[in-house]
């Protein structure tokens, strides 16, 4: 499923079985390693040297005890439980990518695997938060929240992915679009704010590309500066461009990078359109569309 009212934020992950999870694995180990090394300080040091008193200490750690080992004895015990929270086979958890790689080795599907893995993901989530009510425990609840909204942001992610496969900006690209010059005022702005859905407005100089006048900076000028003032002092001319044979993929990437609702297209250093995020989300539900009529022909 899509998500509502705007993109899945595309995180770019291998979608190699084996480096995926080589890369899952490596969390885990860190904190094995980092378990490791305290019991051998504890053993050293003499701090497990009688059982009974290791269950003392490890109360007392929990409580602040003054023991001189009981902090190590506490950091032990949480990398522990570290570990085994992330071999959980749920997203974000690192089990959940290290179950994705299998599914993905045995099945040759990325995005079929990651469904199964979100989904189960999902599943233990909801039993984390039935058990969580049950013992009125919030950490357990939180825990569970993390859990299920990971996992779809996870499934949302490469679905949007598998949707934008080898399409270009151009698929995405608005050609129809007004545009403002540097000596416009902010009023003339708010009117071609206010007749149309575009948010954001190219500001051209002799037909030429010079800043990107966004729909907050507008509402903040107007605020500040009044409807006089001229479009040129306020817009942004520090814009990153998109050529037009980019892919619309690393194209989103660089958006939600930069923090860019809208990236000018250009051809050979000319203006030739825009892609905004609300155009990317139309396409990717008429792709996503197009893919069920294809599946159930």
């Amino acid at each position: 499923m899509l998500p509502i009212g705007g993109v899945a934020r595309l995180e770019r992950m291998p979608e190699d079985p084996t480096q995926e999870m080589v890369i899952a694995a490596a969390g885990p180990l860190v904190n094995v390693a980092i378990a490791a090394v305290l019991l051998f300080v504890l053993w050293l040091g003499g701090g497990l040297a009688e059982p009974a008193r290791l269950d003392l200490l490890l109360g007392d750690a929990w409580l602040g005890g003054s023991d001189p080992w009981s902090f190590l004895i506490l950091l032990t015990f949480i990398n522990a439980m570290l570990v085994l929270f992330n071999l959980l086979p749920a997203f974000p958890m690192d089990g959940g990518r290290v179950f994705r790689a299998i599914l993905t080795r045995t099945s040759g599907d990325y995005e079929w695997a990651t469904h199964v893995a979100a989904t189960v993901g999902q599943m233990m989530a909801v039993l984390f938060f039935v058990v969580g009510i049950m013992t009125v425990s919030i950490v357990l609840i939180l825990i569970a929240l993390f859990v299920f909204l990971g996992a779809q942001a996870e499934a949302n992610m490469v679905q949007m992915r598998s949707l934008f496969r080898n399409l270009q900006v151009t698929d995405a690209m608005m050609s129809q679009y007004d545009v403002l010059r540097p000596e416009d005022t902010l009023d003339l702005a708010a009117e071609r704010l206010m007749a149309g859905a575009q948010r954001d407005f190219p500001v051209v100089d002799g037909g030429r590309f010079v800043g990107l006048l966004e729909r907050a900076t507008l509402v903040a000028a107007l605020r500040e500066r009044g409807g006089a003032a001229p479009v040129g002092d306020v817009m942004r001319r520090d814009v990153e461009t998109v050529a037009e044979g980019e892919l619309l993929e690393s194209t989103l990437e660089r958006m939600q990078q930069v923090g860019f609702h809208t990236l000018p297209v250009m051809r050979n250093g000319e203006l030739i359109g825009l892609v905004t995020l609300e155009n990317v989300g139309e396409l990717a539900m008429l792709q996503s569309a197009r893919r069920q009529r294809g599946v159930a022909g």
